[in-house]
């Protein structure tokens, strides 16, 4: 979802003061100018990539808001498991007050063996298939959600890089599942950049899913 002028606008003139020579903008009448004064500045390539940043951001507060509003009300309930991402699923989803009303756990098993003995995967579909598949991360979403009784569970499994990509598994592939009451679904992903930017948008990615099931 896009934002609107107002809210582009509103994070153009957050940066501004970055804007080497750029004039003072007054509220008002010089709102339209943000984006051209941003864009044609001498930083413009900085300003730019700031601008994007600031834009996921706060979209992405209003994706976390949502899911706030949707699973307290509802008395819903959440866990997850996650791997490459190292817990900063749970993280966001712990970084409102109240959300003690609606997460229940947050499991990183990083190893096979973790996700065999904590998370019940057994090791013959670890072995067919692979840490970072589909199966395991269906089954990673399932096992946590009827662990904990919670209405939904989430899991990442992926290669966040630099190394170890695997054949027909390059770095940045990443499968996110999620399992609610008879239903389980898991979506695979290859994203591009360094390794905390993967990391990053599989838990982007992974909050979507949730958002799009509540």
């Amino acid at each position: 979802m896009a934002p609107s002028a107002l809210e582009f606008h509103q994070i153009c003139l957050r940066i501004i003061p970055f804007c080497a020579g750029s004039r003072a903008l007054t509220a008002g009448k010089d709102f339209h100018l943000a984006p051209k004064i941003c864009y044609y500045s001498s930083k413009k390539t900085k300003l730019v990539n700031i601008l994007k940043r600031l834009i996921i951001l706060t979209m992405f507060r209003k994706k976390l808001r949502e899911i706030h509003n949707k699973l307290l009300p509802g008395k819903k309930t959440v866990s997850v498991a996650e791997s490459c991402t190292g817990g900063l699923v749970s993280s966001l989803l712990t970084s409102k007050s109240g959300s003690s009303g609606y997460f229940l756990l947050g499991v990183v098993a990083y190893s096979n063996k973790s996700k065999e003995k904590i998370l019940g995967i057994p090791a013959k579909i670890i072995k067919k298939y692979g840490a970072v598949s589909c199966n395991v991360a269906k089954l990673m979403a399932e096992n946590i959600r009827k662990k904990t009784g919670s209405d939904f569970g989430v899991s990442i499994t992926g290669i966040a890089g630099p190394g170890g990509a695997l054949k027909n598994k390059p770095v940045g592939t990443v499968f996110i599942g999620l399992s609610k009451k008879n239903k389980n679904i898991c979506k695979k992903f290859l994203f591009c950049g360094n390794r905390q930017n993967i990391r990053n948008k599989s838990a982007r990615e992974a909050l979507h899913l949730l958002c799009a099931h509540l």
